[in-house]
């Protein structure tokens, strides 16, 4: 982009126009000083509030002073003089500041009056600043449209600007100045002027000067910013690269040679010095030529649209290939030769000229031969139309501009547009600052009684300059006699303190004798409370076994009683118990003989035993039938869960889809299915199922459209409609097919896989390694025309043309896709090889058939399932049969017995009471010896009444030893109480002692501290 130059004097200082950065340096020094202001005044305003604790004389004084100013003022001015008053009597309520300081609120508004003063100062600055800035524009303005209106250039200006689509299809640089010479279009970069001349400083696009002023050599001052400099700006005819005698431009392709590079093994063409048509079927090469001119020159591959790596443009099979380029230089026979070499790794080496050089070397030789690469309306590769398409008319301008015109075209006609922003964006400054100017004008006229206010104030600050000096005398006078009150004061805490600590001392011994007598005292009673707790146990200990006797005394005079009471009832008894007696015996004698029933139960017994063994034998029937059952519920448990697998399998293969809306679709036919009248399928990627994913999932997966995949298949004609209003604004398609069953299958002329093409290495055809539905099948033979692609081997990379002759148009294999077209003019055949992209959908497949074998096996095992549990249920049904008879036989065979028991058990009841009767007549009839038995009794009583004798004499001696030591020790717990009672008022008396010894240690330290202080003062 051409510079601007500045004209300057011969005498060193600039002809022309103040540039801003001057202007916003005198502003940046003002506000500083104006920083300085603010900080002076915060600090004159701070010693004035230390003043005003000083009080006293000096504000008498400064008071007086300032009711004599006031008498002068108001013979002047009334309304200042009451003003001034009021600045002087602000603190006179009490409490305030002194009359000789006016309020802060005043001192305020001063500062402001002050930083608003300099503001319009600036401001004025500033003003002037802009309108030589527009004088400067306007003359430029009008020298710009006298130099265009002479007819060098073509321009067409509007509102102060001009319309691009106007200007000369030549036009495309910068001129120099009009007062500069010779052919270049740079302007000459001089520093001190030569005598006779003015200097010229050039200056760079963004505004800034970098020449030297004067004949010292300083630096001349920065230039304005983009947004504030206007330059005078020319176009002229761009520089044209003239055609040589050989009718070559420079840059011009001589010759282009290409090895191993995509479909060629080895190619050399040299173009025309003018036009070239590149002329050939698809597929015979042209776009390669193309991408082989795109890479040599310095493209990269997604500039070409075809691939993203370099190495993917290498010929199969080979490792590497190389682009030779010979371009015309600058002179006639002058060559250029760029090359590089590419490998399938995605290396590349370039060469220039044979020598090795980097890619930045080959893309400056580019720049210097205007190629343009990335410029679509230069070079357009064949995959990159779309995108010059859609360029906007603005685009296609600039683009073009940067084709044929001068390299410094666009970079000029940008900066005349920028330059048409700045010269409007100035027109709005100077009205902006022209407003600004007014406004500030009539603040300072208001703010000009304020500055007189100032100007009283600093005389009033000069008297408090003066005050602030006699100040620290007087506090002086009065520190030195507080020091002395002071320093009397703790003297008299020194000695008070001595006193107390005396009188602590003092106490402090009649406080430990009367703790070591309470300890002794203390120690005594608890040993004496030890001593009456054994007593008391022992005391407890002779009481209960006292209540122990007189329960045994008890007992023993009721036993006298009992014996006397049977005696009495014993003959009762055993008249009694002889009647009964009778009874029982008469009734044994009428009971009949009991013989046990062996001859009927033992026939029930067998029968019981033959019917639980046959029971038995159906529940291991049973239980083999329910192993039986067991195992099937696990295979279809298997089945089931395979069926799951496989269906999920599918459910990720529309997840791998990655489209949302063909999700929804598939959730929309999965709960609307019920409203189809015939069969659906879809969509037809999950409705396939490759044999050998591996090997041939990537060959279908990319020979068959994107959209097919996502198609939805319908049989009848009305689930087609439905499908088609549901389903088609999701952008899904609908394909119905009705034919019949016999004409789903491939057409009769599609080409068989015979032995001469296995030979070859073709394997299978691409319909035929996949299962699928055969309406599905049908629908892709119809939309992608599987029946005509053949999948082969590594070998038929080899033989890909001889397979070609056997009339083969498609053909897959590992590494590549062959395609084979040949033309309606001539007959000629032209192939494009593709390479094979990794299987997406199909990656983990399951397959449908594998789904209809397990619903087929699912549909057995459930069948056979059924038929062991009716097995199971007859077999049950039976075995309890066989239980309920066994049981009928048991129940009667137990009612035999328990018949049998029953009467047994009857007689040998009455047998056994018989046998109790005896034995109780007998021990009625013996007699015993009653009075024996009570003179023991009496014997026994007097015997625990003299036991009891003993222990009640035990009794009365422990509890008058008891009631001994109590009395001891209650007298001393009186003594210990007592005790207890004069420490606690000693250590209550001392406590106070302390606090108080405490405080007046305190206060000592309080009046040392301020005595130091004081001094320090």
């Amino acid at each position: 982009m051409a510079p601007k130059r500045e004209r300057v004097s011969r005498s060193g200082e600039p002809a022309r126009r103040v540039t801003r950065s001057s202007s916003l340096q005198e502003e940046g020094e003002h506000e500083d000083a104006r920083d300085a202001q603010d900080a002076q005044d915060a600090r004159e305003v701070e010693e004035v509030e230390e003043i005003e604790e000083v009080g006293g004389e000096v504000g008498r004084r400064t008071r007086r002073s300032g009711e004599a100013d006031g008498a002068e003022t108001n013979g002047s001015d009334g309304s200042r003089t009451r003003q001034s008053k009021r600045l002087r009597m602000g603190g006179a309520s009490g409490g305030g500041i002194p009359a000789s300081q006016p309020p802060v609120d005043v001192v305020k508004r001063e500062r402001a009056a002050g930083a608003v003063k300099r503001e319009v100062d600036v401001a004025r600055r500033q003003a002037e600043v802009v309108k030589r800035e527009a004088d400067v524009v306007k003359r430029e303005k009008i020298a710009r449209a006298a130099r265009l209106n002479k007819g060098k250039e073509k321009v067409v200006e509007s509102d102060g600007g001009y319309d691009a689509r106007d200007y000369h299809a030549e036009a495309g640089g910068y001129a120099r100045d009009s007062q500069a010479a010779g052919p270049s279009t740079q302007p000459r970069a001089r520093g001190r002027a030569e005598p006779g001349e003015d200097a010229e400083v050039p200056v760079t696009p963004s505004g800034m000067g970098e020449g030297r002023d004067g004949p010292g050599g300083t630096p001349t001052q920065t230039m304005p910013t983009r947004r504030e400099a206007t330059t005078a700006i020319v176009l002229t005819t761009p520089r044209a690269m003239p055609r040589g005698v050989d009718g070559f431009q420079p840059g011009n392709i001589l010759m282009v040679q290409v090895r191993h590079f995509m479909t060629y093994a080895s190619i050399s063409a040299r173009p025309s010095p003018r036009l070239n048509l590149i002329v050939g079927p698809n597929g015979s090469g042209k776009s390669s030529l193309v991408c082989a001119i795109g890479l040599g020159l310095g493209g990269e591959p997604k500039m070409l649209g075809r691939a993203a790596h370099v190495g993917e443009f290498v010929q199969r099979g080979e490792c590497s290939a190389e682009i030779n380029i010979n371009l015309r230089g600058d002179a006639a026979g002058e060559e250029v030769q760029v090359t590089r070499r590419i490998s399938s790794e995605n290396r590349t080496e370039w060469f220039l000229n044979g020598r090795g050089a980097r890619r930045e070397q080959v893309l400056e030789c580019m720049k210097h031969f205007n190629i343009q690469i990335s410029n679509l309306t230069q070079f357009l590769p064949q995959d990159r139309v779309c995108a010059f398409a859609g360029m906007s008319p603005i685009q296609l301008l600039e683009e073009t501009q940067r084709a044929v015109g001068d390299p410094q075209l666009s970079q000029q006609h940008t900066f005349l547009k920028d330059q048409q922003d700045v010269v409007v964006n100035l027109d709005a400054t100077l009205k902006s600052h022209e407003e600004q100017l007014s406004k500030l004008q009539k603040e300072n006229a208001e703010v000009e009684q304020d500055v007189e206010k100032v100007q009283r104030r600093e005389a009033i600050l000069k008297e408090v300059a003066l005050m602030k000096k006699k100040a620290p005398w007087l506090k002086y006078e009065r520190v030195k006699a507080r020091v002395r009150e002071m320093e009397g004061e703790v003297q008299a805490r020194h000695r008070e303190r001595d006193a107390l600590q005396t009188q602590v001392m003092a106490a402090k011994d009649p406080l430990v004798v009367l703790k070591e007598s309470r300890a002794g005292f203390s120690s005594l009673v608890a040993k004496i409370g030890k001593e009456n707790e054994a007593r008391e146990r022992k005391l407890r200990d002779l009481s209960e076994e006292s209540d122990h006797l007189v329960q045994q005394a008890v007992e023993r005079e009721r036993d006298i009683v009992e014996t006397r009471r049977k005696a009495v009832t014993r003959e009762q008894r055993l008249a009694k118990a002889q009647q009964e007696l009778q009874q029982l015996q008469a009734q044994l004698t009428g009971l009949p003989e009991v013989k046990p029933p062996k001859a009927e139960v033992d026939p029930l017994s067998k029968r019981g035993r033959e019917l639980r063994m046959q029971a038995g034998e159906k529940e291991r029937e049973a239980r083999q039938v329910e192993q039986q059952l067991s195992a099937l519920r696990e295979q279809l448990q298997r089945v089931e869960k395979r069926i799951h697998d496989v269906t999920n399998s599918r459910h990720r293969r529309i997840q791998r889809a990655g489209d949302r809306e063909l999700m929804q679709a598939c959730e929309w036919l999965d709960h609307n299915r019920a409203q189809c009248k015939g069969a659906v399928y879809g969509p037809i990627l999950a409705e396939v199922n490759v044999i050998d994913p591996a090997a041939h999932a990537a060959f279908l997966e990319q020979h068959v459209a994107g959209w097919v995949w996502k198609a939805f298949v319908t049989t009848v004609s009305e689930d087609r409609d439905l499908l088609v209003r549901h389903l088609k604004p999701l952008g899904m398609a609908v394909v119905n097919e009705s034919s019949r069953p016999e004409e789903l299958g491939p057409p009769a002329h599609a080409m068989a896989v015979d032995a001469h093409l296995q030979r070859l290495g073709v394997t299978h055809r691409l319909d035929e390694v996949f299962n699928a539905a055969p309406v599905v099948r049908s629908v892709l033979n119809q939309q992608s025309q599987l029946f005509r692609s053949f999948i082969g081997s590594r070998d038929a990379d080899r033989h890909a043309e001889d397979i070609q002759g056997r009339g083969v148009e498609d053909l897959w294999t590992p590494d590549s896709h062959y395609r084979w077209q040949r033309s309606r003019y001539n007959g000629s055949v032209s192939a494009s090889m593709h390479g094979v992209r990794a299987s997406r959908f199909f990656a983990e497949d399951s397959g449908l058939q594998e789904e209809e074998q397990l619903h087929a096996e699912k549909e057995r095992v459930e069948a056979r399932g059924r038929e062991v549990q009716e097995r199971m249920q007859a077999v049950k049904r039976e075995q309890r049969a066989l239980e309920n008879e066994a049981s009928q036989c048991e129940r009667q065979r137990e009612e035999i017995v328990n018949r049998y028991m029953g009467q047994k058990k009857q007689r040998e009841d009455v047998q056994s009471r018989i046998l109790q009767k005896r034995e109780l007549v007998a021990s009625l009839g013996r007699s015993e010896d009653m009075e024996e038995m009570e003179r023991r009794a009496r014997a026994d009583i007097a015997n625990i009444m003299d036991r009891q004798l003993a222990n009640a004499k035990k009794t009365h001696k422990h509890l008058l030893g008891l009631w001994q030591e109590k009395r001891r020790l209650s007298s001393l717990q009186l003594a210990v109480d007592e005790l207890t009672f004069l420490v606690r008022e000693r250590e209550s008396e001392f406590k106070d002692l302390d606090e108080q010894l405490l405080r007046l240690q305190q206060e000592v330290m309080r009046e040392e501290d301020r005595l130091q202080a004081s001094k320090q003062e």
